[in-house]
């Protein structure tokens, strides 16, 4: 069997900030009744993605993926990578490291979008690309597979250099695979 439309989905974080402004805490649980549709375009706030000529600026964001368990399948040996972007240069992602196989509370937060998480270093971020995804299956030195209700926590970190043209969109996807 395989994993059926509905199965996996995205959600906000209970502690997100509703307007555009840099200053608001950020993470937390995972918010179920605040989903995401298919792309995040907004995890980042648009008016401060695209200044031209701006100085350069490092942002976090956080989302959650949740298999909702339609199809009743266990997803085992996860992989979640970045892809249709044309700012995939500028983003680099990490699991919540509160995780631990789909069962702790993920409750990482950071005090605001220009702040890392308290819980992450930034040699913890990496730009997992379809070609190099990353390996959700041994995080936290356990074996892991995601079963209907559990949640991954990811922040996300965008890099903008210095003096960025305008033009790029705040667009990415990012995609889990795995094996039913």
């Amino acid at each position: 069997m395989a994993l059926g439309t509905g199965d996996l989905s995205f959600y906000y974080p209970l502690v997100w900030p509703t307007v555009t402004g840099l200053t608001t805490a950020i993470g937390g649980g995972i918010d179920t009744g605040n989903s995401y549709l298919f792309a995040t375009t907004g995890s980042f706030p648009t008016g401060q993605s695209n200044l031209p000529g701006a100085g350069s600026e490092t942002m976090y964001a956080k989302i959650f993926v949740r298999h909702e368990g339609v199809s009743g399948e266990t997803l085992s040996n996860p992989m979640l990578y970045i892809s249709n972007s044309d700012i995939s240069d500028q983003l680099t992602i990490a699991p919540d490291p509160y995780w631990t196989g789909g069962h702790a509370a993920q409750t990482g937060q950071a005090a605001n979008r220009l702040t890392i998480p308290g819980s992450l270093a930034t040699g913890d971020f990496v730009n997992y690309l379809a070609s190099s995804p990353m390996d959700l299956s041994t995080l936290s030195g356990n074996t892991v597979t995601i079963d209907s209700g559990e949640s991954i926590g990811i922040w996300i970190k965008r890099s903008i250099p210095a003096g960025l043209s305008a033009g790029k969109t705040n667009t990415f996807n990012l995609i889990l695979r795995g094996e039913v």
